[in-house]
Protein backbone atom coordinates (compact mmCIF):
# COMPACT_ATOMS: atom_id res chain seq x y z
CA UNK A 1 0.00 0.00 0.00
CA UNK A 2 0.91 3.55 -1.13
CA UNK A 3 0.54 6.05 1.47
CA UNK A 4 -0.06 9.58 0.22
CA UNK A 5 1.21 11.10 3.12
CA UNK A 6 4.41 8.90 3.04
CA UNK A 7 6.44 10.05 0.24
CA UNK A 8 8.27 12.68 1.91
CA UNK A 9 12.12 12.52 1.88
CA UNK A 10 13.31 11.94 5.53
CA UNK A 11 13.89 15.26 6.90
CA UNK A 12 11.86 17.32 4.35
CA UNK A 13 9.92 19.95 5.85
CA UNK A 14 6.92 20.84 4.27
CA UNK A 15 5.19 23.60 6.24
CA UNK A 16 4.37 26.25 3.95
CA UNK A 17 5.72 24.12 1.00
CA UNK A 18 3.97 25.13 -1.95
CA UNK A 19 4.97 22.61 -4.20
CA UNK A 20 3.17 19.78 -3.82
CA UNK A 21 3.68 17.97 -6.97
CA UNK A 22 7.38 17.35 -6.00
CA UNK A 23 6.62 16.44 -2.69
CA UNK A 24 4.48 13.63 -3.59
CA UNK A 25 5.97 12.93 -7.12
CA UNK A 26 2.91 13.42 -8.21
CA UNK A 27 3.13 12.94 -12.14
CA UNK A 28 -0.48 14.88 -12.99
CA UNK A 29 -3.83 15.10 -10.74
CA UNK A 30 -6.95 14.00 -12.59
CA UNK A 31 -10.42 14.83 -12.54
CA UNK A 32 -10.76 11.78 -10.81
CA UNK A 33 -7.63 11.00 -9.12
CA UNK A 34 -3.96 11.82 -8.64
CA UNK A 35 -1.41 9.34 -10.69
CA UNK A 36 1.74 8.97 -8.50
CA UNK A 37 5.18 8.04 -9.47
CA UNK A 38 6.27 5.45 -6.77
CA UNK A 39 9.76 4.05 -7.60
CA UNK A 40 9.11 4.27 -11.25
CA UNK A 41 5.59 2.89 -11.05
CA UNK A 42 2.51 5.08 -11.14
CA UNK A 43 -0.43 4.40 -8.62
CA UNK A 44 -3.78 6.12 -8.88
CA UNK A 45 -4.62 7.33 -5.35
CA UNK A 46 -8.44 8.95 -4.85
CA UNK A 47 -10.21 10.59 -2.35
CA UNK A 48 -13.63 10.29 -1.24
CA UNK A 49 -15.27 12.88 1.35
CA UNK A 50 -17.35 10.89 3.59
CA UNK A 51 -20.71 13.48 5.27
CA UNK A 52 -21.16 11.71 8.39
CA UNK A 53 -24.71 11.32 10.23
CA UNK A 54 -25.36 13.40 13.65
CA UNK A 55 -25.64 11.67 16.83
CA UNK A 56 -27.02 14.15 18.62
CA UNK A 57 -30.15 13.37 20.23
CA UNK A 58 -30.56 9.77 19.03
CA UNK A 59 -31.49 7.13 21.71
CA UNK A 60 -28.67 4.52 23.07
CA UNK A 61 -31.05 1.91 20.74
CA UNK A 62 -30.63 4.01 17.53
CA UNK A 63 -26.85 4.61 18.61
CA UNK A 64 -25.85 0.53 19.05
CA UNK A 65 -27.89 0.04 15.98
CA UNK A 66 -25.60 2.56 13.85
CA UNK A 67 -21.97 0.81 16.38
CA UNK A 68 -22.99 -2.79 14.86
CA UNK A 69 -23.60 -1.07 11.43
CA UNK A 70 -20.93 0.71 11.54
CA UNK A 71 -18.55 -2.76 12.87
CA UNK A 72 -19.71 -4.37 10.04
CA UNK A 73 -19.11 -1.95 7.47
CA UNK A 74 -15.24 -2.32 8.95
CA UNK A 75 -15.19 -6.11 8.59
CA UNK A 76 -15.82 -5.70 4.57
CA UNK A 77 -13.23 -3.33 4.35
CA UNK A 78 -10.51 -5.38 2.46
CA UNK A 79 -7.64 -2.36 1.40
CA UNK A 80 -5.73 -0.14 2.85
CA UNK A 81 -6.81 3.40 3.55
CA UNK A 82 -5.94 6.53 5.20
CA UNK A 83 -8.13 8.95 7.00
CA UNK A 84 -7.85 12.41 6.70
CA UNK A 85 -9.50 14.82 9.23
CA UNK A 86 -9.73 18.46 8.55
CA UNK A 87 -11.51 21.27 10.67
CA UNK A 88 -12.88 24.59 8.80
CA UNK A 89 -14.79 27.40 10.02
CA UNK A 90 -18.04 26.92 9.59
CA UNK A 91 -19.85 28.96 6.86
CA UNK A 92 -22.65 30.92 8.42
CA UNK A 93 -23.77 32.31 5.33
CA UNK A 94 -23.99 28.71 3.53
CA UNK A 95 -25.97 27.37 6.82
CA UNK A 96 -28.44 30.31 6.25
CA UNK A 97 -28.90 29.92 2.57
CA UNK A 98 -29.49 26.35 3.02
CA UNK A 99 -31.96 26.53 5.88
CA UNK A 100 -33.74 29.56 3.62
CA UNK A 101 -33.85 27.54 0.69
CA UNK A 102 -35.35 24.54 2.43
CA UNK A 103 -38.42 26.18 3.72
CA UNK A 104 -41.16 26.37 1.29
CA UNK A 105 -43.80 29.08 2.42
CA UNK A 106 -42.76 32.31 1.02
CA UNK A 107 -45.47 33.81 3.67
CA UNK A 108 -43.06 32.70 6.57
CA UNK A 109 -39.72 33.34 4.60
CA UNK A 110 -40.78 37.20 3.51
CA UNK A 111 -42.39 38.12 7.15
CA UNK A 112 -40.54 40.18 9.38
CA UNK A 113 -40.05 37.89 12.43
CA UNK A 114 -38.48 35.20 10.00
CA UNK A 115 -35.93 38.02 8.67
CA UNK A 116 -35.39 39.32 12.31
CA UNK A 117 -35.34 35.55 13.53
CA UNK A 118 -32.65 34.92 10.40
CA UNK A 119 -30.34 37.93 11.53
CA UNK A 120 -30.68 37.21 15.33
CA UNK A 121 -29.17 33.58 14.05
CA UNK A 122 -26.47 35.16 12.15
CA UNK A 123 -24.66 37.34 14.77
CA UNK A 124 -25.33 34.40 17.04
CA UNK A 125 -23.50 32.21 15.20
CA UNK A 126 -20.85 34.83 13.94
CA UNK A 127 -20.23 35.43 17.50
CA UNK A 128 -19.64 31.40 18.25
CA UNK A 129 -16.02 30.30 17.02
CA UNK A 130 -17.65 26.99 15.22
CA UNK A 131 -16.08 24.75 13.06
CA UNK A 132 -17.12 22.21 10.85
CA UNK A 133 -15.43 18.51 10.38
CA UNK A 134 -14.55 17.23 6.61
CA UNK A 135 -13.89 13.20 6.85
CA UNK A 136 -11.29 12.03 3.52
CA UNK A 137 -10.86 8.24 2.82
CA UNK A 138 -7.69 8.10 0.72
CA UNK A 139 -6.89 4.82 -1.45
CA UNK A 140 -4.57 3.78 -3.66
CA UNK A 141 -5.73 1.56 -6.77
CA UNK A 142 -4.15 -1.86 -6.15
CA UNK A 143 -4.00 -2.49 -9.57
CA UNK A 144 -6.55 -5.69 -9.23
CA UNK A 145 -9.41 -6.13 -11.58
CA UNK A 146 -12.42 -4.14 -10.44
CA UNK A 147 -10.23 -2.49 -7.33
CA UNK A 148 -11.67 0.88 -7.38
CA UNK A 149 -15.82 -0.65 -8.15
CA UNK A 150 -14.91 -2.83 -4.87
CA UNK A 151 -14.31 0.07 -2.69
CA UNK A 152 -16.83 2.54 -4.39
CA UNK A 153 -19.31 -0.38 -3.55
CA UNK A 154 -17.86 -0.87 0.16
CA UNK A 155 -17.78 2.90 1.09
CA UNK A 156 -21.38 3.15 -0.26
CA UNK A 157 -22.88 0.76 2.67
CA UNK A 158 -21.84 3.77 4.75
CA UNK A 159 -24.90 5.15 3.36
CA UNK A 160 -26.80 2.72 5.53
CA UNK A 161 -25.73 4.03 8.58
CA UNK A 162 -26.92 7.60 7.09
CA UNK A 163 -23.73 9.09 5.92
CA UNK A 164 -22.86 10.38 2.55
CA UNK A 165 -19.93 9.19 0.52
CA UNK A 166 -18.44 11.07 -2.19
CA UNK A 167 -15.95 10.32 -4.33
CA UNK A 168 -13.80 13.63 -5.42
CA UNK A 169 -13.76 14.46 -8.72
CA UNK A 170 -12.40 17.45 -9.86
CA UNK A 171 -8.47 18.18 -10.17
CA UNK A 172 -9.51 21.90 -8.23
CA UNK A 173 -10.88 20.06 -5.15
CA UNK A 174 -8.19 17.49 -4.88
CA UNK A 175 -5.12 20.32 -5.63
CA UNK A 176 -7.00 22.03 -2.76
CA UNK A 177 -7.39 18.83 -0.61
CA UNK A 178 -3.56 17.86 -0.81
CA UNK A 179 -2.82 21.54 -0.12
CA UNK A 180 -4.70 22.08 3.37
CA UNK A 181 -3.14 18.73 4.87
CA UNK A 182 0.38 20.04 3.62
CA UNK A 183 0.02 23.65 4.31
CA UNK A 184 -1.21 23.95 7.71
CA UNK A 185 -1.04 27.99 8.07
CA UNK A 186 -4.72 29.25 8.47
CA UNK A 187 -6.33 30.22 5.48
CA UNK A 188 -9.94 31.30 4.57
CA UNK A 189 -11.55 28.37 3.17
CA UNK A 190 -13.86 29.14 -0.35
CA UNK A 191 -17.13 28.23 -0.79
CA UNK A 192 -16.59 26.45 -4.00
CA UNK A 193 -14.36 24.18 -1.63
CA UNK A 194 -17.01 23.66 0.74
Amino acid sequence: MIYLFNFLKEGEIISKYKDIEKIFNIDYIDDNYIAINYNGVTKRVYIYEIFPITLINRNNEIMEKIAYKYKEFLRLIDFDFQILIKNVKFNVDNYIRNLTKSLKNNNIKNSEVFKRYIENLRESLNKEKIYDTKYYYVVTDSGKHGFIENVDNTLKKLELLGCSVIKVRNKNKIGKILNYFINKEKEEIKDEFL
